[in-house]
């Protein structure tokens, strides 16, 4: 299934924060921040509710321009990966969105 989202920079980005106000908050979606990475060029945020966890990835490479700068890409990869039964002993998948 090809669901991937990409954006020319500068386009609003879904907020996948599931910070207070957000709609994944008011969903009951929490940040477990055990599952949260941030590096160049891309990040990871865990959210869970009940026995479900989601992983969303965004990368944005990075490159050296021209004139040797470090510039970012023009596009955002988002990619989301669920599963069920976090909380036990053999999670299962449940949803994938790839590009």
């Amino acid at each position: 299934m090809n669901t991937s989202l990409e954006r020319l920079a500068g386009q609003t980005m879904p907020d996948f924060s599931g910070a207070p106000g957000t709609t994944l908050y008011q969903e009951g979606w929490r940040v477990n921040p055990k599952y949260a990475t941030d590096g160049p060029g891309g990040s990871v945020t865990g959210l869970e509710k009940e026995e479900a966890l989601c992983l969303v990835y965004d990368d944005q490479p990075t490159y050296r321009n021209d004139n040797g700068k470090i510039a970012g890409s023009e596009f955002i990869r988002i990619r989301v990966e669920c599963l069920e039964g976090s909380k036990g002993s053999s999670p299962k998948l449940i949803l994938r969105e790839a590009q």
